[in-house]
């Protein structure tokens, strides 16, 4: 109904405006949201808010929700988006790490091209996974670092 009235499905996420809608659907974890949205022309890599806000694939990874980062992925959302300049963000590898989403941590490494997970990003989501408890994802990105270490995926910061 929204749309047929004109709402502006892309809707910039700025000052009091935290998400665009794809955004806030990704950040609830609502897929047939996301997936309408899609359909009807939202943008898949449109930038967070600049205070704690988020790409569309760095909220649905935390929010946990595979089948979402799949169809984002598909649709060449960015994995490599850079975190929010300010307040509590963080990329989408960063957000899988720091929620113990093992799966989506997998998920990005094998579509993402390797050159985008700097040594510093691996670093932060390590040290993520590690304050939550989250030893699966620890170990996974341990792995990671050891590749990153043997010059196996450039480790530039």
């Amino acid at each position: 109904m929204l749309l047929a009235k004109g709402a502006d499905i892309n809707k910039s996420a700025r000052r009091g405006i935290a998400f665009t809608p794809l955004q806030q659907a990704c950040n609830i974890g609502t897929h047939s949201m996301v997936e309408f949205l899609l359909q009807n022309g939202a943008e898949v890599n449109s930038p967070g808010a600049k205070q704690s806000g988020g790409t569309a694939l760095q909220l649905a990874a935390k929010c946990g929700s595979l089948k979402m980062a799949e169809l984002l992925l598909q649709l060449g959302a960015d994995v490599h988006a850079p975190a929010p300049e300010f307040g509590r963000g963080h990329t989408a590898f960063e957000w899988a790490a720091k929620e113990g989403r093992y799966h989506i941590l997998l998920l990005l490494w094998s579509t993402a091209p390797r050159e985008g997970f700097t040594t510093e990003i691996l670093q932060s989501a390590h040290e993520l996974a590690r304050e939550n408890g989250h030893r699966g994802c620890d170990d996974i990105i341990t792995s990671m670092l050891h590749d990153a270490s043997l010059g196996k995926l450039n480790p530039g910061s």
